[in-house]
């Protein structure tokens, strides 16, 4: 893996890959990580060591995603269809890679040897070091690494699914082309600039012409903004939140199979699977939150719907029932 400079002054990533160099250069720093790992999980246990194996795989962590992230990130950006391909085909390689990677029990087993010796030596770490030794020690336990290894394959096995499955469900996102017309006076109140980019349509039979209007932000949400109509802010709104139906399955798939990871893991819901790592710990702390601020909430909200209410009945000169 070439070597990236992690201490600034660094120089500016460069955009000027091909889909062919996209798709070598995620196969040469995945050829390469699997080569490094190797080389820890092979370290005999006396030359085990926070530098030697803590230091190394953070390190090379850095490095390995300051090179892997810009590949994939074209296809949230680039304007060629091939660039965006090979950007998805990419990101699918590297979750993969990142899942076979958290799963290595050799390496797991590198760090446990580390810990041994950096306890038993009486090693003194910074609070920094002590914290980042605690949090690779408990990614392998969440990995399932102290599972069977007949659990451990089942594992891997499902969370490459819910990889592929998000995977489709982000490109889905990115390749949407979904359109929804109307016609000047359904967009009356909308800038003319914008309505300019639109893509103009002309009707027969004395029908007045329509605009066809994108789901992209720049175009749906002056609807939201400015368009005076409110059946033209509802059908807007309504195809908006319905622009993705091909991914209400994906999505159903997807919490299935994050249910079966977190139960394989041994806790109760994905959610207290995710939390576990964060500030607030658990899932009913979560709801304790979340209803706790849903009750100071409430009555701000209600204030604020009223004001926008009396708002849209002065502005439509009738009264206003708040179901838009």
């Amino acid at each position: 893996m070439a070597t990236v400079k992690l201490t600034p002054p660094q120089e500016p990533l460069s955009w000027k890959h091909t889909p062919e160099e996209i798709r070598d250069k995620t196969n040469e720093i995945i050829r390469d990580g699997r080569k490094f790992l190797d080389t820890i999980a092979a370290l005999p246990e006396d030359k085990c060591s926070f530098d030697s194996v803590f230091r190394a795989l953070a390190l090379h962590d850095a490095e390995f995603d300051t090179i892997s992230e810009p590949l994939s990130f074209y296809q949230n950006v680039s304007p060629d269809s091939k660039l965006r391909d090979a950007s998805n085909d990419a990101e699918k390689l590297l979750r993969d890679f990142g899942i076979e990677s958290s799963m290595r029990l050799d390496v797991f087993q590198a760090l446990k040897r580390a810990e041994k010796n950096i306890r038993s030596g009486g090693v003194v770490l910074t609070p920094e070091e002590e914290r980042l030794m605690e949090k690779m020690l408990l990614d392998g336990k969440r990995a399932g690494l102290d599972l069977s290894d007949t659990e451990r394959e089942k594992l891997l096995e499902t969370k490459k699914k819910l990889s592929e499955t998000c995977l489709e469900f982000s490109k889905n996102f990115n390749e949407e082309k979904g359109t929804i017309s109307f016609t000047k006076e359904e967009l009356k109140g909308v800038p003319e600039d914008v309505i300019s980019g639109y893509a103009k349509s002309t009707s027969v039979g004395g029908q007045p012409d329509k605009y066809a209007v994108t789901f992209k932000t720049p175009d749906i949400f002056p609807i939201f903004k400015f368009a005076s109509n409110p059946l033209t802010r509802q059908l807007a709104s309504e195809a908006y939140e319905n622009r993705l139906t091909q991914n209400v399955p994906l999505l159903k798939k997807a919490i299935d199979l994050r249910w079966e990871i977190a139960k394989m893991l041994g806790y109760e819901t994905w959610a207290d699977y995710i939390v576990e790592v964060k500030m607030i710990k658990t899932s009913p702390n979560v709801m304790q939150f979340l209803d706790n601020l849903v009750k100071k909430m409430k009555v701000i909200g209600e204030k604020d719907r009223a004001a926008l209410l009396k708002l849209k009945e002065e502005e439509l000169g009738d009264k206003a029932d708040g179901s838009e």
